[in-house]
């Protein structure tokens, strides 16, 4: 994880933010770093974003960042992108949000569509546009661990889980799998409308596409 530590650091560094936790502790966690990197290449693939919300460390600006479940949308930063039209669209880590059948899961990624948003800290299924599950493993993904990421899809977006935008060329739900997924999982994850990558070119492609269905690229 070395090598992904560096690309989310430099990423960040960039962008003049210090990445910190909402404890104000650094992100050590392999699955946090991971989170970041896919949410830095939803956010290298649009255009004329800013940092919504960020707090302040002596002289710098800090990016907090939600390393256990947040229900409240108010606290942590965000990346913000605007279409054209005047969509505006939140991208973050970390974020429980209410589901379908009143109950509540976490999101590793989510874009939010802030127009959709009650007014309080709470952040309804209606209002996630896109979210990723993102998975760390030594070998690719069986079918039970996709079946466990397809519950959760479903009861944030329906089944089968709907693709985003008109194009069809992207679901509103994605799996990134850094090694992958058996072709069984595959398979399960398909039948529920949920689509799959990895940390390589895939999530690139990714990420582009949905920059483009959201009309932010």
């Amino acid at each position: 994880m070395t090598g992904l530590k560096r690309k989310v650091t430099a990423f960040f560094r960039r962008r003049k933010l210090l990445l910190r936790s909402l404890s104000d502790a650094g992100i050590r966690a392999d699955s946090d770093l991971a989170e970041l990197y896919v949410l830095s290449r939803l956010v290298q693939a649009a255009k004329r974003v800013r940092v919504e919300n960020p707090a302040t460390h002596g002289s710098r600006r800090v990016f907090q960042v939600a390393t256990s479940p947040s229900p409240d949308w108010t606290k942590g930063s965000r990346f913000v992108a605007v279409s054209p039209a005047g969509a505006k669209y939140a991208l973050r880590t970390g974020l429980e949000v209410q589901t379908i059948d009143g109950g509540t899961v976490e999101l590793d990624i989510v874009v939010v569509a802030t127009s959709k948003l009650p007014g309080t800290s709470k952040v309804p299924s209606s209002a996630c546009e896109f979210a990723t599950e993102v998975k760390l493993h030594a070998r690719s993904l069986s079918a039970s661990v996709a079946n466990e990421v397809l519950g959760k899809g479903v009861r944030v977006f329906s089944f089968p889980v709907p693709p985003l935008g008109k194009s069809h060329a992207v679901r509103a739900y994605c799996l990134v799998a850094s090694k992958g997924v058996s072709n069984n999982a595959a398979q399960a994850l398909t039948g529920g409308g949920i689509g799959h990558c990895d940390l390589g070119p895939t999530l690139e492609a990714l990420a582009r596409a949905v920059a483009k269905e959201l009309q932010i690229d």
